[in-house]
Protein backbone atom coordinates (compact mmCIF):
# COMPACT_ATOMS: atom_id res chain seq x y z
CA UNK A 1 0.00 0.00 0.00
CA UNK A 2 1.29 3.43 -0.91
CA UNK A 3 1.12 5.95 1.89
CA UNK A 4 1.58 9.68 1.87
CA UNK A 5 3.72 11.10 4.71
CA UNK A 6 3.69 14.81 5.38
CA UNK A 7 4.93 17.06 8.12
CA UNK A 8 2.44 19.53 9.58
CA UNK A 9 4.37 21.75 11.94
CA UNK A 10 6.81 19.04 12.88
CA UNK A 11 4.21 16.32 13.42
CA UNK A 12 4.24 13.56 10.82
CA UNK A 13 0.89 12.51 9.41
CA UNK A 14 0.41 9.31 7.43
CA UNK A 15 -2.50 9.12 5.01
CA UNK A 16 -3.74 7.33 1.94
CA UNK A 17 -3.05 8.70 -1.51
CA UNK A 18 -5.63 11.19 -2.78
CA UNK A 19 -7.16 8.83 -5.33
CA UNK A 20 -7.04 5.23 -6.50
CA UNK A 21 -4.81 6.43 -9.34
CA UNK A 22 -2.17 7.12 -6.69
CA UNK A 23 -2.08 3.38 -5.97
CA UNK A 24 0.01 2.36 -8.95
CA UNK A 25 3.15 0.56 -10.00
CA UNK A 26 5.85 3.03 -10.93
CA UNK A 27 8.24 1.80 -13.60
CA UNK A 28 11.72 3.16 -13.00
CA UNK A 29 14.78 3.53 -15.19
CA UNK A 30 17.60 1.01 -14.78
CA UNK A 31 19.94 3.38 -12.92
CA UNK A 32 17.32 4.16 -10.29
CA UNK A 33 16.49 0.47 -9.89
CA UNK A 34 20.18 -0.31 -9.28
CA UNK A 35 20.46 2.43 -6.65
CA UNK A 36 17.33 1.17 -4.91
CA UNK A 37 18.68 -2.39 -4.92
CA UNK A 38 21.92 -1.16 -3.33
CA UNK A 39 19.90 0.76 -0.72
CA UNK A 40 17.79 -2.33 0.02
CA UNK A 41 20.96 -4.38 0.48
CA UNK A 42 22.18 -1.80 2.99
CA UNK A 43 18.83 -1.92 4.81
CA UNK A 44 19.04 -5.71 5.06
CA UNK A 45 22.55 -5.42 6.51
CA UNK A 46 21.28 -2.86 9.03
CA UNK A 47 18.40 -5.17 9.89
CA UNK A 48 20.78 -8.02 10.63
CA UNK A 49 22.96 -5.76 12.76
CA UNK A 50 20.00 -4.34 14.72
CA UNK A 51 18.28 -7.66 15.33
CA UNK A 52 14.96 -7.32 17.14
CA UNK A 53 15.46 -3.55 17.52
CA UNK A 54 14.88 -3.14 13.79
CA UNK A 55 11.55 -1.47 13.01
CA UNK A 56 10.52 -2.83 9.60
CA UNK A 57 7.30 -1.17 8.45
CA UNK A 58 8.10 -1.35 4.74
CA UNK A 59 9.39 2.19 4.24
CA UNK A 60 12.08 2.94 1.67
CA UNK A 61 13.71 5.92 3.37
CA UNK A 62 14.69 4.72 6.81
CA UNK A 63 17.31 5.20 9.49
CA UNK A 64 19.69 2.43 10.57
CA UNK A 65 17.00 0.93 12.81
CA UNK A 66 14.40 0.79 10.02
CA UNK A 67 12.23 3.65 11.23
CA UNK A 68 11.02 6.03 8.53
CA UNK A 69 12.96 9.28 8.35
CA UNK A 70 11.12 12.51 9.06
CA UNK A 71 9.82 14.17 5.84
CA UNK A 72 11.54 17.42 6.80
CA UNK A 73 14.91 15.60 6.80
CA UNK A 74 14.26 14.52 3.22
CA UNK A 75 13.40 18.11 2.22
CA UNK A 76 16.43 19.52 4.06
CA UNK A 77 18.77 16.98 2.44
CA UNK A 78 17.29 17.76 -0.98
CA UNK A 79 17.84 21.51 -0.51
CA UNK A 80 21.41 20.95 0.69
CA UNK A 81 22.27 18.72 -2.28
CA UNK A 82 20.66 21.12 -4.77
CA UNK A 83 22.73 24.01 -3.41
CA UNK A 84 25.90 21.89 -3.35
CA UNK A 85 25.49 21.06 -7.03
CA UNK A 86 24.55 24.58 -8.13
CA UNK A 87 20.91 23.73 -8.81
CA UNK A 88 17.98 25.96 -7.94
CA UNK A 89 16.85 25.39 -4.37
CA UNK A 90 13.15 24.66 -4.75
CA UNK A 91 10.56 22.80 -2.74
CA UNK A 92 10.71 19.05 -3.24
CA UNK A 93 7.20 19.07 -4.76
CA UNK A 94 8.58 21.21 -7.62
CA UNK A 95 10.24 18.02 -8.91
CA UNK A 96 6.78 16.73 -9.77
CA UNK A 97 6.22 19.72 -12.02
CA UNK A 98 9.69 19.28 -13.50
CA UNK A 99 8.84 15.65 -14.22
CA UNK A 100 5.67 16.69 -16.05
CA UNK A 101 7.69 19.18 -18.11
CA UNK A 102 10.29 16.49 -18.89
CA UNK A 103 7.54 14.07 -19.96
CA UNK A 104 6.27 16.62 -22.44
CA UNK A 105 9.80 17.37 -23.69
CA UNK A 106 10.31 13.63 -24.23
CA UNK A 107 7.23 13.58 -26.48
CA UNK A 108 5.02 11.67 -24.05
CA UNK A 109 1.34 12.09 -24.83
CA UNK A 110 -0.78 13.74 -22.14
CA UNK A 111 -2.89 10.61 -21.48
CA UNK A 112 0.27 8.61 -20.70
CA UNK A 113 1.65 11.49 -18.61
CA UNK A 114 -1.60 11.50 -16.65
CA UNK A 115 -1.12 7.85 -15.70
CA UNK A 116 2.55 8.35 -14.84
CA UNK A 117 1.71 11.33 -12.63
CA UNK A 118 -0.97 9.29 -10.85
CA UNK A 119 -3.82 11.62 -11.69
CA UNK A 120 -7.36 10.32 -11.34
CA UNK A 121 -8.19 11.47 -14.88
CA UNK A 122 -6.68 13.16 -17.92
CA UNK A 123 -8.88 16.15 -17.03
CA UNK A 124 -6.85 16.71 -13.87
CA UNK A 125 -3.61 16.55 -15.86
CA UNK A 126 -4.99 18.87 -18.51
CA UNK A 127 -6.16 21.39 -15.91
CA UNK A 128 -2.70 21.50 -14.31
CA UNK A 129 -0.31 20.87 -17.20
CA UNK A 130 -2.40 21.20 -20.38
CA UNK A 131 -0.57 24.36 -21.43
CA UNK A 132 2.58 22.27 -21.84
CA UNK A 133 0.86 20.17 -24.51
CA UNK A 134 -0.78 23.06 -26.43
CA UNK A 135 2.00 23.16 -29.02
CA UNK A 136 1.56 19.42 -29.64
CA UNK A 137 -1.95 20.14 -30.93
CA UNK A 138 -0.51 22.59 -33.44
CA UNK A 139 2.13 20.03 -34.48
CA UNK A 140 -0.57 17.37 -34.85
CA UNK A 141 -2.70 19.62 -37.07
CA UNK A 142 0.31 20.45 -39.23
CA UNK A 143 0.96 16.71 -39.58
CA UNK A 144 -2.64 16.00 -40.61
CA UNK A 145 -2.54 18.87 -43.11
CA UNK A 146 0.65 17.40 -44.59
CA UNK A 147 -1.06 14.01 -45.02
CA UNK A 148 -3.89 15.62 -47.00
CA UNK A 149 -1.47 17.76 -49.05
CA UNK A 150 0.56 14.69 -49.92
CA UNK A 151 -2.60 12.77 -50.86
CA UNK A 152 -3.45 15.28 -53.61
Amino acid sequence: MIRARVSVGFEVLDSQTKSDAGQRVIKLDGGTVERLKAWRKRQLEERLAAGTAYDDRGFVLTNELGAPVHPELISKTFRRLAAKHGLPVVKLHALRHQYATALKAAGVKIDVASKLLGHSSITVTNDIYGHLWDDMAEEANEGVAAVYRDAR
